[in-house]
């Protein structure tokens, strides 16, 4: 039989802190540890709760696919998969790469791309056509002046972050520039829906 010896340098075992108000306050924003437990139960909650409200949209997807009659045109399928390819092919380039560097780095093909991504493309045709039947079905419908509105969110939106990534104000900067900057932002802050001139949306153009 073998005969192995060893040594033992040092025994060591790690102590975990007691849970009480000073663990609380070292470890968190909270001074007590019933605060603590109360946000953590809060912060569990929620998460259960946004998970059960995506089950439950999922499943409400997927009936809504059950019911879908007729052929879907092959074409519909292809170019959802086309959009996905390019769409992926966008965060790519995004990161600094592209799909010659990530065919590369996975051994993957673009027949093999559109391979993965071919069922999630008919999913999403899928969910769009019952989605809209929905809406034709119970009659949904927008205003006018609720598209106008969200037009003119979107135009605020879009003119203030091409504003801003065009001229990257530092703090300093803007101190000398407030009068100038107000008079660019103003315009934008007060688009209005002018009914008694008939123009339906006000935005500036860079």
């Amino acid at each position: 039989a073998s005969v192995f010896k060893t040594k033992v340098n040092a025994i060591t075992r790690i102590e975990l802190p007691e849970l009480d108000d000073e663990f609380a306050k070292d470890a968190s924003e909270f001074d007590t540890l019933d605060e603590l437990k109360a946000d953590m139960k809060a912060k569990i909650q929620e998460r259960n709760e946004k998970q059960a409200e995506n089950e439950f949209e999922e499943k409400l997807i997927e009936a809504l696919i059950e019911k879908l009659e007729g052929e879907i045109p092959e074409a519909m399928f292809v170019n959802e998969t086309e959009n996905f390819v390019r769409d992926f092919d966008n965060r790519l380039r995004s990161q600094g790469m592209d799909m010659n560097m990530y065919f590369k780095y996975t051994g993957l093909t673009i027949e093999a791309l559109r391979e993965q991504m071919r069922p999630q493309a008919e999913k999403q045709v899928k969910v769009r056509l019952a989605l809209e039947y929905v809406v034709k079905a119970d009659k949904i419908s927008v205003s006018d002046e609720d598209l106008e509105a969200e037009f003119a969110k979107f135009a605020t939106a879009l003119t203030l972050a091409k504003f801003i990534g065009t001229y990257h104000f530092t703090m300093s900067k803007m101190k000398y520039s407030l009068p100038v900057v107000g008079l660019i932002l103003l315009p934008m802050v007060l688009i209005v829906l002018q009914k008694e001139t008939g123009s339906a949306l006000v935005y500036l153009s860079f």
